[in-house]
Parts: C-alpha cells; sequence; structure tokens
C-alpha cells in the first residue's frame, strides 16, 4: 500500500499491552492525509460524554500519507482528542522529525489510550514497543526530557514530549518535538500527563514505500522547482524574489 504504512500501533498504558491493528483502507481515499483520518478515527475512538482527562480519553498520533516522503511541508505530525480547554473535538499540527520517524518504524497513527500506574515513557523501536519508567524524567523541561532520552535511547531517535504544564494538567499545556515544535493549541499536552506519560519515543529504520520512485521524484523536483522560482503574486509580477529564489 503506497505511501501507508497500514499499521494501527495501540497501546493500552492500563495494562501495558501493545498491539498492531491494520489500518481502515476503506476510509484512506475518504478522509484524506493525516487531518481527515485523525478525525474519523477519533469519532471511532472517543465514547459519547467522554471526560478529556479520564483515562478512557484517547490521545491520537496521526501522520499523512507523505510524512517521511520529499513532499514538501508534509511531514508534520496531527494530535488528536478531547480537548481539555474547550471540551470539543481537538486537532492540533506539529512539525519536525517525529511524524517521519513513526512512519520509518512502521506506523501510520498511534492510540494512546487507559492510564499508567506509575510515570512513564513510551519507546517505540520499530516492531518492539515497551513502556519503561519515567518517574527520573518528571519535572523536567521538554528540552530536558528530549536530551535526556535520546542519550539513553537513542542519539537519532525522535521524542515527543510533556514539561511541567502537561504533568500539572494545565488545560493549554503543549506536546513538544525537536526542542521547538510544538502542537500547541488545546491541551493535548494535559491529556498526555493525565495518562502518566511523560514522553513518547520513536526510532524506525525502514522507508515509506512511494509507487513509482523515479515519477514520485520528477513530480516532487517539479514541484519545489515551481515553488523556488516563482516571481508573481495574484498574477502581479514581484517587485524583487523572495530571498530563498534560485536567480
Amino acid at each position: 500500500m503506497d505511501f501507508y504504512t497500514g499499521r494501527l500501533l495501540r497501546i493500552d498504558l492500563t495494562d501495558g499491552r501493545a498491539a498492531v491493528e491494520p489500518l481502515n483502507e476503506a476510509w484512506l481515499p475518504l478522509y484524506v492525509g493525516g487531518k481527515g483520518l485523525l478525525l474519523r478515527y477519533l469519532i471511532q475512538e472517543l465514547g459519547p460524554g467522554t471526560v478529556p482527562l479520564d483515562p478512557e480519553s484517547p490521545l491520537l498520533l496521526v501522520t499523512g500519507p507523505f510524512a517521511g516522503t520529499a513532499a514538501p511541508t508534509c511531514s508534520r505530525l496531527a494530535v488528536g482528542c478531547t480537548s481539555p480547554a474547550t471540551g470539543l473535538l481537538l486537532d492540533s499540527y506539529v512539525g519536525g522529525s517525529f511524524a517521519p520517524e513513526l512512519k520509518f518504524a512502521g506506523y501510520d497513527m498511534v492510540v494512546l489510550q487507559g492510564r499508567s500506574p506509575e510515570p512513564s515513557v513510551v519507546v517505540i523501536r520499530d516492531d518492539t514497543v515497551t513502556i519503561e519508567p519515567g518517574r527520573g524524567y518528571w519535572g523536567m523541561s521538554t528540552s530536558e526530557v528530549e536530551s535526556a532520552l535520546r542519550a539513553c535511547v537513542d542519539p537519532r531517535a525522535n521524542v515527543l514530549s510533556v514539561g511541567p504544564a502537561g504533568e500539572n494538567l494545565l488545560p493549554m499545556a503543549c506536546l513538544s518535538t525537536d526542542q521547538y515544535h510544538k502542537a500547541g493549541r488545546g491541551g493535548a499536552g494535559a491529556v498526555m500527563g493525565s495518562k502518566n506519560v511523560k514522553a513518547v519515543v520513536v526510532r524506525g529504520t525502514g522507508g515509506v514505500a512511494v509507487g513509482d520512485a523515479r515519477a514520485f521524484a520528477a513530480e516532487m523536483r517539479m514541484i519545489q522547482s515551481d515553488v523556488s522560482t516563482q516571481r508573481t503574486t495574484c498574477g502581479r509580477p514581484r517587485k524583487a524574489p523572495l530571498p530563498w529564489s534560485i536567480p
């Protein structure tokens, strides 16, 4: 299945178990991209009257079909849950390297459900998924915990974490990755904190199937060339080329 791994990773934090499920292929052409797939799965996963910070309230981490490829601006991670700030469905987005790394590990989506009995860190290394003690990281800032986990797990791993705001369930707490990229709307950090999860660490060694790789690469070169050499706005010539334009 080109552009998708076809696999969903479901992690039950209460029982400490992880299971891989097939992605619903019938939904892929109907709910396009990380946003579409995220919202469709949220509707399925959420029960009526779900309270945002209750253990049964899931947290979804979703990639789009082009994550991990050369398609420009398409490797963002879509984060979904019930917002502790509004009580409504939340879709928030974060850039950086986490979404491509999740695809390289072999997953289009992670569903975190339940609540870990102790502070914990979820570690995903391709097909190996573990829930490890996280008390030693509790209280760290997101930049501190990211550096510490890379040193402990793998220097090439990617980390999605909460800081003290998420630990203390502040309703606007963010999720952070790559030091400064934030899923900064609606309080997804509080939802992760309510699950006693300090961070999700991912290291993947696979790739993304794109069908005809030569044709795909040619399309990407054409798109990048069109963008970088564009000289007009709304049909009017620019007064000067953008700083990053190719002369």
